[in-house]
């Protein structure tokens, strides 16, 4: 996904409260390990007219997720479900873990182009180590949790499929873009600031007769933007003088304890 606008910054609470639902998810045991190859989590541009400072913080689990321990695939795909004709409905089975399964995330960088294009997240790519039978039958899916549209507003977070009816591209529930060697790749970009962005993405396979999708292991990571406001020239000047009465305030307070003192 990507936009391109500018909203306030992030409240600090919901900043705080993110990070505490990162680390508790964090903690939940994986099914495999995660080769994770030279990381970026952190993106900033300083000063970024408007702005003092803009960022991109990007994260992502150690281990792989199954359907039981994703946090936000369940939710994606419960509200695309339900959006589908009663006729069209499908199932989502859980496959279970892949033996001799290996994943290598070989890009994980944050990204910020704050100045230019007032946008920012990250870049994605995890490969495959896999030499089952089944190999070729394996696609990638992909729930999200994110707070913009496409056309660069942001609003309330809502849960999402991330699929395209776009001729050319592989057709709902599967992720859009797929690659001979099995690989994912994603580089989802939001608007400035304070969008955010989480997804689940599994190895999955798809059976458009049945209208079955069987997921395996995945990958959950994500990013939140920030962009710290530059005070008004009246806000400075309050600054400033906070700055030099505060020294002041407390140097006659010592002074007065140390008269009563003697």
């Amino acid at each position: 996904m990507s936009a391109a606008s500018h909203r306030r910054a992030p409240h600090l609470g919901t900043l705080l409260l993110a990070a505490t639902v990162v680390f508790l998810a964090a903690s939940v045991a994986r099914a495999i390990p995660l080769t994770i190859v030279d990381p970026i989590y952190v993106a900033s541009q300083s000063p970024a007219p408007p702005h003092a400072e803009a960022g991109s913080v990007a994260h992502i689990f150690e281990n792989s997720i199954t359907l039981a321990t994703a946090a936000y695939y369940q939710a994606a795909w419960n509200a695309w479900n339900d959006a589908q004709p009663a006729e069209a409905k499908w199932t989502l089975v859980d496959g279970g873990t892949l033996t001799d399964l290996a994943l290598t995330v070989s890009i994980f960088d944050a990204y910020s182009n704050h100045t230019s294009h007032g946008v920012g997240g990250l870049e994605i790519q995890v490969d495959i180590d896999y030499d089952g039978a089944d190999r070729d039958e394996l696609v990638w899916s992909q729930g999200l949790y994110d707070n913009y549209l496409l056309d660069g507003s942001i609003i309330a977070p809502f849960y999402e499929m991330d699929v395209s009816t776009a001729p050319g591209v592989w057709t709902p529930p599967v992720y859009p873009f797929q690659y001979e060697d099995e690989r994912f790749y994603d580089f989802p970009k939001g608007p400035f600031d304070g969008a955010f962005f989480e997804a689940d993405a599994f190895l999955s396979k798809v059976n458009y007769t049945t209208r079955t999708l069987t997921i395996f292991d995945g990958v959950e990571y994500g990013f939140y933007l920030y962009a710290i406001e530059v005070p008004e020239p009246a806000t400075w000047a309050l600054m400033l003088v906070g700055l030099v009465l505060v020294p002041l305030a407390a140097r006659q307070r010592r002074q007065s304890v140390a008269a009563v003192m003697n």
